[in-house]
């Protein structure tokens, strides 16, 4: 794939003949690497104690079941909750919306759809300093 060309739209040209060449900076092997792997800051800390405290607060009933820490990625930050479960919490409010998404549609989608579908089992709500909804999934 070549990562040096852009291409540039005029809207009002019709599509298949609005596509022409461009010329980008070219990056170095390094800004190249760290472009792929960079990833938004959190807006948001999700440190374990917090976590623990939104499930206590909102699903007691799991409260007792261990959690860790399983990774934070782009949107996400996901968290192991017992041995069959995790909790999945937006890291930046781009996210927040997508999680809103997902606890609507998933849990329709799985009955239309010839594969497994993994829909949220619990869903937690905004609660203090955590502004967002969140899930709880298999």
């Amino acid at each position: 794939m070549r990562t040096d060309v852009l291409l540039h739209f005029d809207p009002g040209v019709p599509l298949e003949g609005n596509a022409t060449p461009g010329r980008r900076k070219s990056r170095t092997p390094d800004e190249r690497q760290r472009a792929r792997m960079s990833k938004p800051a959190a807006e948001i800390d999700l440190p374990l104690e917090f976590v623990r405290e939104l499930l206590v607060s909102q699903h007691p009933d799991l409260a007792t079941e261990p959690i860790a820490e399983i990774t934070a990625g782009w949107d996400n930050a996901m968290f192991r909750l017992g041995s069959h479960m995790a909790i999945r919490l937006p890291r930046r409010s781009a996210a927040a919306a997508l999680i809103k998404h997902e606890q609507r549609w998933l849990p329709l989608l799985q009955h239309v759809l010839p594969l497994p579908v993994p829909t949220p089992i619990r869903i937690g709500q905004p609660r203090g300093a955590y502004p967002w909804s969140w899930s709880i999934i298999p």
